[in-house]
Parts: C-alpha cells; structure tokens; sequence
C-alpha cells in the first residue's frame, strides 16, 4: 500500500516480523508465532506469503502421500469420499490447494502424466473452506477459489 518508499517499509518490517516472531518472545496474552495485529500487516504478509507457501504447500502434500499410501484415498476411505474440506486455521490457503491437487492428482489414470491446472480461481467455495481469525486471509482464499470463514 502507498508508494514505493511505503511500500519498501512495509516489506522490511514484514521481514523484520518474519525472522524475529517477537510474539513468541513477548509470551503475553496472544498465544502462536505472530500476534493478530502482525498477521495483519500488508509488509508481513508480503513475507508470509513469500515464505509460508512453499512450506505448507509441500507439508501437506507429503502428509496427503503418506495418506494415500494408508489407503484414506481409495474407494470407500474417509478421503476419497469428502465431499467438503476444512482447514481450521488455514490462512491464505495452501493446504486447501494441496488437498485440491492431490485429490486429483491421486485419482487420475497415469500419475506420470498429471500436471496441475494453473487456472484460477479453482471455483470450489462450497467445498473447500478456510477457517482462520485472521479477516485479511479472506482476499487470498477468495482469488484461489475456496470458501472463507472467520
């Protein structure tokens, strides 16, 4: 937001935020890595978002493997029958969007040939939902295509 002098200070504080978490620090009243008010700001997000997406995305993905290979994916398993998903906490949304290609990319007929579409938004509000605190998360969740709610 602002000018480009503005929007340098954002993101260096962002940074700054990111790398030093002085909510854990700070061990007050708000419980978790950053407070609400952290989560909040535009330079923070601009890291978070920079950051957390690759973590997450790549987390929950070999979490989805591990559940797959359990068998929660075939037909009749818990997993391959949902007809909603919730991610409690889910933020901007990259677990939603690992559970949305996984599911697809475990169910395709050749898996060495499956690529994920890039076409977004996914078009999934009513069943794909990201429960979080944080308001501002709504945006992200909104241009992948899922459902948000505070």
């Amino acid at each position: 937001e602002g000018d480009k002098e503005s929007q340098a200070r954002q993101r260096a504080e962002g940074y700054a935020l990111y790398e030093e978490k002085p909510n854990l620090r700070r061990r007050g009243s708000e419980i978790g890595t950053w407070s609400d008010r952290e989560y909040s700001l535009p330079g923070f997000q601009w890291m978070y978002l920079r950051m957390k997406s690759w973590q997450r995305f790549t987390e929950t993905w070999a979490c989805l493997e591990r559940c797959a290979h359990a068998g929660l994916f075939d037909a009749g398993g818990c997993l391959y029958e949902a007809k909603r998903v919730v991610s409690i906490g889910g933020g901007p949304g990259y677990e939603l969007l690992a559970y949305d290609y996984f599911r697809e990319y475990w169910a395709s007929q050749d898996r060495s040939q499956w690529r994920a579409s890039v076409q977004l938004p996914r078009h999934k509000e009513h069943a794909f939902a990201s429960l979080d605190l944080q308001p501002s998360w709504r945006e992200y969740v909104d241009l992948l295509g899922y459902g948000f709610a505070q």
